[in-house]
């Protein structure tokens, strides 16, 4: 049934033969009670030819009855034309646990209801997100979980590729491979504001969150003396970080600085940006680097990066503000 530009989707989808699409209709709802069972792509492309808006694809089965049996690709074709994957409220494991998920140009995951303000949880083999303005986001106001590559192989994993992002309050749960940020991609704890993602690989296959060369953490700071993941971006791992990144083709450390509360341009101040379980290596002196905005008066210049020790095994990624200077890296 069609209405008010949306159209509700309550049958089984089973059909083998070719992709499914969305477009052209602002909203399709994947409702009913039944499972669908067609395996094929599920494609959401937003090529409307007749006006410059959104569409969303709204997952509404019961919770644990797949809307989704396949792997998805979300994408757009322009600023005006994004599309969106979301839940209904109170929607949860919508997609087969075998399903990758691929966000394109101009598409987004949102693992949230469609207002973006809850999370949902949900399980599947693989996420990529890849290409310009494609992003993942969580719910902005209570916690969302993903988890990633359960029981389903070594080629399980998420992936944020050139002009992806990573965003969100809430937990990414990897089992067979690395969280690996490339190229190009972003990772971006919290949505619309401060935030803290939490990272949990939960086999040995999965080890690591792999920054990797030329890839970006993007952090907001909103109090410049509250606590990490309230008062600025905090991202925990349950696991260990590898910073593969090069002299020319640094980690940058996007710091944006919110209008925060208590600022003291002339005190210096150290941010724990990272926590890991099982340490981080490969930070040098040479393989990262600082933009700045949102802080007047302060430049790239006025940090430093550094990894501190912990209890156990435990290290912290703790970028420092000094009211002067350039400083050289300091493993503790």
């Amino acid at each position: 049934s069609e209405t008010g530009g949306s159209v509700a989707l309550s049958f089984v989808f089973n059909e083998s033969n070719k992709p499914f699409y969305t477009n052209n209709k602002s909203k399709y709802v994947l409702s009913g009670t039944a499972a669908n069972t067609y395996t094929g792509m599920t494609r959401m492309s937003n090529d409307s030819t007749t006006k410059d808006a959104p569409i969303y694809l709204v997952l509404d089965k019961p919770n644990g009855v797949d809307a989704i049996a396949g792997d998805v690709t979300i994408m757009g074709t322009g600023v005006n034309k994004p599309s969106f994957l979301c839940y209904n409220s109170g929607k949860d494991d919508q997609i087969r646990d075998t399903s990758t998920v691929w966000v394109g140009v101009f598409g987004t995951y949102l693992l949230s209801d469609s207002a973006v303000a809850v999370g949902r949880n949900e399980t599947i083999r693989a996420l990529v997100a890849n290409n310009a303005a494609g992003s993942i986001q969580f719910g902005t106001n209570t916690f969302g979980r993903l988890s990633l590559g359960t029981d389903q192989g070594s080629g399980s994993g998420l992936f944020v590729n050139a002009g992806g992002t990573l965003s969100g309050t809430g937990l990414v749960s990897v089992a067979a491979a690395p969280l690996a940020v490339n190229a190009g991609g972003t990772l971006s704890p919290g949505a619309n504001g401060v935030g803290a993602l939490e990272i949990l690989a939960t086999s040995a296959a999965a080890g690591n969150v792999d920054f990797n060369e030329g890839s970006k953490l993007l952090w907001e700071v909103a109090d410049w003396t509250g606590a990490a993941g309230t008062g600025y971006d905090h991202v925990a791992v349950t696991g260990s970080v590898s910073i593969a990144s090069t002299a020319l083709d640094p980690l940058t450390i996007d710091v944006v600085g919110l209008s925060p509360a208590n600022f003291a341009r002339g005190v210096s101040t150290s941010f724990t940006l990272l926590t890991a379980s099982e340490g981080i290596s490969g930070l040098a002196s040479d393989n990262w680097a600082v933009e700045v905005s949102g802080l007047p008066l302060v430049t790239s210049k006025n940090f430093k990066l550094r990894v501190e020790n912990g209890a156990g095994s435990t290290q912290m990624l703790v970028l420092t503000y000094m009211p002067t200077g350039a400083f050289s890296l300091v493993i503790r």
